[in-house]
Order: structure tokens, then C-alpha cells, then sequence
């Protein structure tokens, strides 16, 4: 009995504990304004992760673990080749970046990006078109039917395996982001 009286007072001494209301702090405990943080910087373009890498192509493609996603994407890769033959293929972050283009906002804020794309991504495998038509329309978004069942963005044409997609509506969409390209 005595051993479940005592055991009964510990744990209220302990939940008393918890319950305890935190110290209040004084006035000289504040931060003063030297001691806050500094806020973060800016990102530049040079800071950005999707960049010309100068990393190898292949070593990218040899990198896919999966024999399968493997093949797809080094057969679009050739299909881009065969596509867009004059635009050199090079890593940009995670992407395999075909020829380049410059942007100029009217802020001043300048950039690098690429005309197609492709990646290997974890849930799915990317193609990405950075090119308008002549309505000002995204050329990718303009196809997305004929591109069924990937899912489509902007500029952005994602499915799980290429066989899933229209190799011939794939091929339209890459020559018509080839002509609209802002090169």
C-alpha cells in the first residue's frame, strides 16, 4: 500500500513539473538589433541550381539505375538528336538542356535557358519545350491532346514510360518547339 502511495505522489510531483509556467523574461533578455538575423540574399543567376553544369550527358544517362526509364531516355534523347541536330546537347542541373537562348526582362533581370529539355525525374520522365507559337501560345500546351495520356504544362510534357505517348505527336511537338524557339 505504502509502495502505491508513494508511486501515486512521485508522478503527481512530476506532472506538477510540467505544468510549472516558463520563466518570463526580463526586458534585458529581449534581442537587441544587432543581434537579429540578417535577412537572406538574393539569389542571382549565378546562384541558381539550373545552370550549365558542364557535366557529362552520359555519365548523366549511364547514372539511371532503372534499365527500363534507361532506354526511354536515351531513346528520346536520340530523338531529340535526330530533331534538333544543331543544338548541342548539355547538363544543366538535373536536365539535359538542348541549345540555349537569352531573356531579357524589362526589369533588367537576364538569363540562360534552354530550347527542349529532358530528365529523368523520380515520379516520371520530363520533356520540356521552352517555345511559343506564333499566337503566343506554349507549344506544348497546344498539343497536350495528341499527347494523351501525359500529363501536360506550359512547357512541360511528363509521363512514366515513352511508350505511354504518340512517338509521331512527341516528334510534331519537338519540331514545332525547334521553329518557336527564341533563339
Amino acid at each position: 500500500m505504502a509502495k502505491k502511495a508513494a508511486a501515486k505522489k512521485a508522478a503527481a510531483k512530476k506532472a506538477a513539473a510540467k505544468k510549472k509556467p516558463a520563466a518570463k523574461k526580463t526586458p534585458a533578455a529581449k534581442k537587441t538589433p544587432a543581434a537579429k538575423k540578417k535577412p537572406a540574399a538574393k539569389k542571382t543567376p549565378a546562384a541558381m541550381k539550373t545552370r550549365p553544369t558542364g557535366g557529362s550527358v552520359e555519365g548523366y544517362l549511364a547514372a539511371i539505375t532503372d534499365p527500363a526509364r534507361r532506354a526511354d531516355v536515351e531513346a528520346l534523347h536520340a530523338l531529340i538528336a535526330e530533331v534538333a541536330p544543331d543544338l548541342p546537347p548539355k547538363l544543366w542541373g538535373k536536365i539535359i538542356g538542348y541549345g540555349s537562348y537569352s531573356y531579357h526582362y524589362p526589369s533588367g533581370r537576364t538569363g540562360e535557358w534552354f530550347v527542349l529539355g529532358l530528365a529523368s525525374n523520380a515520379a516520371s520522365i520530363s520533356v520540356y519545350v521552352s517555345a511559343t507559337s506564333p499566337g503566343g501560345r506554349y507549344v506544348a500546351e497546344q498539343h497536350a491532346a495528341s499527347l494523351a495520356p501525359a500529363s501536360v504544362g506550359r512547357s512541360c510534357i511528363r509521363f512514366k514510360r515513352l511508350a505511354q505517348v504518340d512517338r509521331a505527336a512527341l516528334e510534331r511537338v519537338l519540331r514545332a518547339g525547334v521553329a518557336g524557339a527564341r533563339t
